[in-house]
């Protein structure tokens, strides 16, 4: 790596687009078409593998969660626990204390709220988390003006995509980002706009 990087350095490879667009304050639909995109390699490079086993922890009965939870994170590795599925632990951890508002004996509704966040907090964690101290005095005048943005790009993601997938037990390798929103014009169309 150069000196002159100026990428934080414990940004992901798969997130350093997104970390880039960010610091050159790009639109929000590219920001989150690229969010999509580090999500689906995040989620194949080994997220997903244990997701599966953690939501399957949120099916006992409320009263049993917390305990069947910990016994479902003593058997995930410790590597992922404490690193990319930490976002989801915590979550997990949220619904199986009754901290979260849960609809009642392992529903999915809760599944897919442990997805969806889960993937929410992982965007932060991997991309806005890191670049936020460079951003703000470079890029941003206040911490608040950051944050708005963040929220912004992170609201046009589509998460039900990806919760989707997640909760069709798609196979890790098989999950892909949604296609781009913006279909491309043919050559004929390109013809004759303006330039």
């Amino acid at each position: 790596m150069p000196d002159d990087d100026r990428l934080p350095r414990r940004v992901r490879r798969q997130w350093r687009q997104v970390t880039d667009a960010v610091e050159g304050r790009h639109d929000f639909e590219t920001v989150a078409d690229r969010i999509e995109k580090a999500l689906a390699a995040t989620l194949r490079n080994g997220v997903a593998v244990h997701l599966y086993q953690l939501s399957d922890a949120l099916n006992g009965a409320p009263a049993d969660r917390s305990a069947l939870l910990q016994s479902v994170l003593a058997s995930l590795p410790r590597q992922w626990v404490t690193g990319l599925g930490r976002p989801f632990v915590a979550e997990a951890e949220l619904l199986a204390n009754g901290v979260r508002q849960s609809s009642g004996l392992g529903s999915d509704d809760d599944v897919a709220g442990l997805l969806a966040d889960g993937l929410a907090r992982t965007v932060w964690q991997q991309c806005f988390g890191p670049v936020e101290p460079r951003a703000v005095p470079h890029t941003f005048h206040t911490y608040d003006e950051f944050h708005a943005y963040a929220q912004r790009c992170i609201d046009m993601v589509r998460f039900d995509r990806f919760v989707d997938q997640l909760q069709r037990q798609v196979p890790p390798l098989k999950i892909r980002a949604p296609r781009n929103q913006d279909l491309r014009k043919s050559t004929k169309e390109l013809l004759h706009d303006p330039v």
